[in-house]
């Protein structure tokens, strides 16, 4: 499939969903007299742009910085500085439409060059469907959730590694992780290409944008890192080892967690945590090894560290499947594969439409009929996705391949090391 076969694809099995979606959502609501949660596909409209809004509640994180007397709810650094930023732009109201349309604006620009082709009218139906009917987008919308920032800054990066500029890549990387620390798996993308340094300057960039700050604070570091940490403990409280994070989620933890409650089981599960997490980390060190030893495209390497950033959390809002775009630029932009490309395309396709279909003609006994089908759904199309691209890579490599590429990273670490030590 050539590029316009491709969005051809996506675009209708998305219009399809979108349109399908709405017209769903509008019979429950107008004629069969359904509220919240069966009358839209977004969250509660009560609580709407909430998670822009509830940051900005604190208004300048330097006047709590120096004004408050306790550490408690402190954010990483970056962060607080992005929401300061916004808080001192105007009004609550005013801050949120500069948040949401210099957002829209970029990813709406970023879209149209991405897609464009021959014909300016097709080139702006692409982008309309891709914007506007796509429900991760519509979703960080409707939530304003800072994964947009972080969106941009990876998108930053992967532009900039594509065009071998390391330093912007390094420092956009590291802006990414500052804000939130899932991004870390990019690293891997150095580690891939044998750029050992630009890795470690990117950890190092990243630990200096975070200790210095937090180390100069009135609080100290070690009051701020026990801050951060109380904060990370109550929302993995809340939303992981309780039931606050399940609903829109897309997390593998939020899929064991339902399946576990349809079982029946209403007891405690922090003793799952730690399980789950030894575990996931296993998975990822596989998924890792194949695109350090074994992958070859860009797009698939993406891919498959966009689908463990998403996948293997306790955690996984929805506003997360934003960065499929990420791989889907690139993946638009590449050589046919035939009949592999149909599979990709609908994958693509089928992680971006709507999906609360709620099922609320079967008894609560038997499902969780409130809650949103996507936290079944969309974990299995990443694990499909996930398992499709290992399988197709592990069928082709050879065994040559595999053997002289472990052999370059080990000679590229010795080199590396050897230098390090001379220099000492």
């Amino acid at each position: 499939m050539d590029k316009q076969a491709k969005l051809e694809l996506i675009t209708t099995v998305m219009v399809i969903g979108f349109f399908l979606a709405v017209l769903y959502h509008y019979i429950l609501g107008k004629y069969l007299g359904f509220g919240y949660p069966h009358d839209t596909f977004l969250f509660d409209p009560s609580d709407k742009f909430r998670d822009f809004l509830n940051l900005l509640d604190y208004r300048s994180y330097y006047a709590r910085l120096f004004k408050s007397s306790t550490a408690e709810g402190s954010v990483f650094p970056v962060m607080g500085w992005v929401i300061t930023f916004f808080s001192l732009i105007g009004s609550a109201k005013v801050s949120l439409v500069c948040f949401l349309g210099a957002f829209t604006a970029v990813f709406a620009a970023t879209t149209w060059f991405t897609v464009k082709g021959e014909s300016p009218v097709v080139t702006a139906k692409n982008t309309v469907v891709l914007v506007f009917m796509s429900f991760p987008v519509l979703f960080v919308l409707d939530r304003g959730n800072f994964e947009s920032l972080v969106y941009l800054c990876l998108l930053g990066f992967v532009s900039s590694y594509v065009h071998g500029r390391d330093l912007a890549a390094v420092s956009l990387l590291s802006l990414a992780i500052c804000m939130k620390i899932f991004p870390a798996v990019f690293l891997l993308l150095f580690i891939s290409d044998r750029k050992y340094g630009q890795a470690l300057l990117t950890v190092l960039l990243t630990l200096g944008l975070t200790i210095i700050p937090l180390s100069l604070s009135p609080w100290g570091l070690q009051k701020s890192l026990s801050s951060i940490a109380f904060t990370l403990n109550s929302y993995n409280a809340l939303y992981a080892v309780q039931d606050a994070g399940l609903d829109f989620g897309h997390s593998a933890f939020g899929l064991f967690k339902l399946l576990l409650r349809q079982c029946c089981f209403a007891g405690d599960l922090a003793p799952f945590m730690r399980p789950y997490t030894v575990t996931v980390l296993l998975f990822f060190g596989i998924v890792s090894a194949h695109i350090i030893l074994i992958e070859t495209e860009l797009w698939k390497k993406i891919m498959l560290l966009v689908a463990a950033m998403c996948l293997f959390p306790h955690v996984s809002g929805d506003y997360k499947l934003l960065h499929l775009y990420l791989p889907l630029f690139l993946f638009l932009n590449t050589d046919p594969e035939k009949r592999a490309d149909v599979r990709y395309a609908l994958l693509f396709a089928l992680l971006l439409i709507p999906k609360n279909y709620r099922l609320i003609i079967i008894p609560s006994h038997l499902w969780t009929a409130s809650l949103y089908p996507g936290v079944v759904l969309d974990p299995l199309l990443l694990v499909i996705f996930m398992l499709l691209i290992i399988g197709q890579g592990v069928k082709r490599v050879r065994r040559e391949d595999l053997l002289r590429r472990f052999s370059e990273h080990r000679q590229a670490l010795v080199a590396l090391l050897t230098v390090r030590v001379k220099q000492q």
